[in-house]
């Protein structure tokens, strides 16, 4: 059986917040869970930020949406 996949969605608010997501993706890797996060995925080079949500989202066994005020900015003005 293979671990599960999780994507994990996120505004990119602050350092600090940025940080905590990173320390969470960590931490789900540390359990056997493959947790992908735009970071990661956006180090390897130019990405389509629309494609590469929609693609993780469709490809993942689950999401994870860590939701803020900025985050539900964002999303409510579909930026």
């Amino acid at each position: 059986m293979k671990n599960p996949s999780v994507f994990i969605s996120y505004s990119w608010d602050n350092p600090e917040h940025k940080e905590w997501v990173i320390a969470l993706a960590n931490e789900l890797r540390k359990s056997g869970i493959d947790a992908r996060i735009d970071e990661f995925i956006t180090q390897k080079g130019t990405v389509n930020l629309n494609r590469m949500m929609i693609e993780n989202i469709r490809d993942n066994d689950y999401t994870v949406i860590v939701l803020t005020d900025k985050y539900a900015e964002k999303a409510d003005s579909f930026r």
